[in-house]
C-alpha cells in the first residue's frame, strides 16, 4: 500500500510520463523503489536521486560559466539565493510532513525534496540552450 502511494506520488511529480521518457536519475530512483517494500530504503533511493540532481546542478553551473562568463556572476548570485530558498523550503517540508503519524510521510517528504532540486536542475538546463 505504501509503495503504491509512493509510486503514485512519483508519477504525479514527474508529470505522469512513461518511464522511458524520464531522465536517467528518475529511472534509477523508480527502479530502486520498485525493488523494495522497505520505506527506509525507499527514502535512501530518493536521497540518492536528490544528490544526483544536485550534481547535475553543479555540472550545469560549471558549463554555463565556462561558455558565458558575462552571465556567470549573476548566475552564481542567483544560485546562492536559490540555495537559501531550498533550505527554507526543506525546513517547511519537514515541518509539514515529518510531524505526522506514519512512515509514508517520510517518503512523501523525500519526494518533495527531490522534486524541488530536480526543478532547479531542469531550469538550469534551459539556460544552456
Amino acid at each position: 500500500m505504501k509503495k503504491s502511494l509512493y509510486l503514485i506520488l512519483i508519477y504525479i511529480f514527474t508529470g505522469g510520463f512513461a518511464i522511458c521518457g524520464l531522465h536517467d536519475i528518475d529511472k534509477a530512483e523508480i527502479e530502486c523503489i520498485n525493488n523494495t517494500s522497505d520505506t527506509q530504503i525507499m527514502i535512501k533511493c530518493s536521497e540518492t536521486a536528490q544528490r544526483n540532481w544536485e550534481k547535475e546542478i553543479n555540472k550545469t553551473l560549471k558549463k554555463i560559466c565556462e561558455t558565458d562568463k558575462d552571465c556567470c556572476k549573476n548566475l552564481l548570485i542567483s544560485q546562492k539565493y536559490w540555495e537559501k530558498y531550498k533550505d527554507s523550503e526543506f525546513r517547511l517540508i519537514d515541518k509539514m510532513f515529518l510531524q505526522k503519524q506514519g512512515t509514508m510521510y517520510k517518503n512523501v517528504s523525500a519526494g518533495f525534496k527531490v522534486d524541488l532540486v530536480k526543478q532547479r536542475a531542469l531550469q538550469l538546463y534551459t539556460y544552456l540552450d
